[in-house]
């Protein structure tokens, strides 16, 4: 079996991204990115931000949702932007199944 160089790689995996020296890769990651971690930050973030009353428990769901949705959609932008979006995608989903 042959042994694959770097540059063969590359262009086999088509992952997209900074990584792989595919701009039009990297900006569709970095904004599929942001959308889906944004998303997905706002989902974990409501559901676990709820607890502690009727005062506390409100304020801890709201910043808990705003802080999660925001720190997701950036970390996905930055993330699908360096791997591109396949790969981004498939880890953002495993928080959506904590």
């Amino acid at each position: 079996m042959k042994e694959l160089t770097i540059i063969e790689v590359a262009s086999v995996s088509g992952a997209g991204g900074i990584v792989d020296n595919d701009f039009t890769g990297a900006i569709w990651g970095s904004v599929l990115g942001a959308i889906d971690g944004f998303g997905t930050g706002a989902a974990v973030g409501g559901k676990y931000g709820g607890s502690g009353g009727w005062i506390v428990g409100g304020i801890a769901q709201l910043v808990g949702l705003t802080v999660s949705a925001v720190g997701g959609g950036i970390g996905g932008f930055l993330y699908g932007g360096l791997v591109g979006y396949e790969k981004a995608q498939a880890y953002i989903e495993t928080y959506r199944k904590m």
